[in-house]
């Protein structure tokens, strides 16, 4: 398994597998603790939004159709690395949970936290 530098060890998601955007939604009726792990997942942009302390993409994943936000300042990894393609499909298939003060959001792997056995 890859190592990756985190503060964090689990993040709290809803029942059909969105990822919980505020701290607080931690202790909520449906939402759940789950390790963070490096996942892979073909996204779809949705929308942006802000909140009172960061502006995030919304992303859905196709097919599970999962809801998952990413701090704009993420966006330009994802932008110069793996792209986007039409239709807003965001190439690049593995994401790691993060957070940020008291939100939680996506991002790219890095290529050393990419499971060994899903590396080309």
């Amino acid at each position: 398994m890859p190592t990756f530098k985190s503060r964090i060890t689990h993040a709290p998601f809803w029942g059909d597998g969105s990822l919980c955007v505020y701290q607080g939604d931690a202790g909520r009726p449906g939402v759940e603790m789950r390790p963070i792990t490096p996942f892979r997942a073909r996204m779809r942009i949705d929308s942006f939004t802000r909140g009172m302390s960061a502006a995030r993409l919304v992303l859905k994943q196709v097919g599970a159709e999962a809801e998952f936000e990413m701090f704009l300042t993420d966006l330009h990894d994802v932008l110069t690395g793996a792209g986007v393609a039409a239709g807003g499909m965001i190439v690049n298939e593995w994401w790691i949970v993060q957070k940020r003060g008291q939100n939680y959001g996506i991002r790219p792997c890095r290529a050393d936290e990419i499971p060994a056995e899903a590396a080309p």
